[in-house]
């Protein structure tokens, strides 16, 4: 305990450094900016510049905001840099990345969890979540970050790819803006007569989004009321849409696994309805426990497309409202 964390850190790869440049090896070397490590060293410094790319890693942020809507926060690292859960703020984050970019003037780019967070799996229709890592994509430049990987499943496809879709064309085009891409994804994937874009944007102002997040602990009779006119319209979709025949494999591939998650989508529509009507603990349980053989069903039948375990762990977690650090427990 000489050292900060970070200096250790330092000291270490600039004698990886040593012997890289010893063997003449031109290869690169990420480090990583995280928890203990978000602060800065205080006494070391990395000697090679060259060497080095820097990984920004903002674990633990609030995902229903783009980092355009922050506010940097001075933050003063605890004794020992000790880093604990509710300095996990990206007001915080980016104020610790451009101390870092006054004392590193190399590469750099941000690995961030916006598929690996409870946001883009409890909000199932997947079309309000998607802006928020668009814009953080198309704003990488804006915070001195030339690029991004993305934690999370590659499988998180369900209902549809519009959030992998729309980060990508961010990253490699930055031309359209977020409607456009809305618009070419859905007629692509689904044909020029698709409907499934108006109906995913519909769902997700009825879904109770902040409940299934956790952030509010009540539904109410309006609620209910909300929810019941929100599973009506599943049921009424699910009608419509199986005569829905688009000639395109692709298009017809895509409707078959969208009928599938419309019975995902319909479930959940019902549990939330019956809490805000005020059942059982008992029957929330028996509810998870048909929940679960849903979706490991449905998972089996869209293996590339599903991860059952996103959908089971945090879908389960807010029909229980509790908060996803007690997934792994509970």
């Amino acid at each position: 305990r000489k050292l900060a964390q970070s200096d250790w850190y330092i000291k270490l790869l600039n004698e990886i450094d040593e012997v890289f440049t010893a063997h003449g090896s031109d290869k690169k070397i990420v480090f990583l900016i995280y928890f203990e490590l978000a602060y800065l060293p205080i006494r070391e410094r990395i000697k090679n510049e060259d060497r080095f790319v820097m990984m920004f890693a903002p674990y633990g942020r609030d995902f229903t905001k783009a980092y355009r809507e922050w506010e940097e926060v001075p933050h003063a690292p605890a004794p020992l840099n000790q880093f604990k859960r509710e300095y996990m703020h990206m007001g915080r984050y980016l104020y610790l990345l451009k101390q870092w970019q006054q004392i590193f003037k190399g590469d750099s780019f941000v690995f961030d969890y916006s598929l690996y967070d409870a946001v883009s799996h409890t909000e199932v229709t997947n079309v309000g979540f998607a802006l928020i890592p668009y814009q953080d994509c198309m704003d990488l430049t804006v915070y001195g970050l030339n690029g991004r990987i993305e934690c999370g499943q590659t499988n998180a496809m369900t209902p549809t790819s519009l959030i992998l879709y729309s980060m990508a064309d961010a990253m490699f085009y930055g031309e359209k803006d977020f409607a456009e891409i809305e618009e070419d994804y859905f007629t692509v994937s689904y044909g020029k007569e698709q409907k499934v874009l108006p109906f995913l944007k519909e769902m997700s102002v009825v879904l109770p989004t902040k409940y299934m997040l956790c952030k509010t602990k009540l539904l109410t009779e309006e609620d209910a009321a909300r929810l019941q006119g929100g599973l009506d319209r599943v049921r009424e979709f699910k009608k419509e849409f199986i005569n829905y025949m688009p000639t395109e494999a692709v298009h017809r591939q895509n409707c078959r696994y969208f009928r599938e998650y419309l019975e995902l989508l319909e479930f959940v529509f019902l549990v939330m309805r019956d809490k805000a009507l005020g059942c059982s603990e008992e029957q929330i349980e028996e509810y998870i426990e048909k929940y679960r053989h849903l979706v490991f069903r449905k998972e089996e039948i869209m293996p590339l497309y599903m991860s059952g375990r996103s959908w089971l762990g945090h879908i389960s977690l807010s029909f229980r409202n509790k908060k996803q650090e007690n997934e792994f427990t509970s």
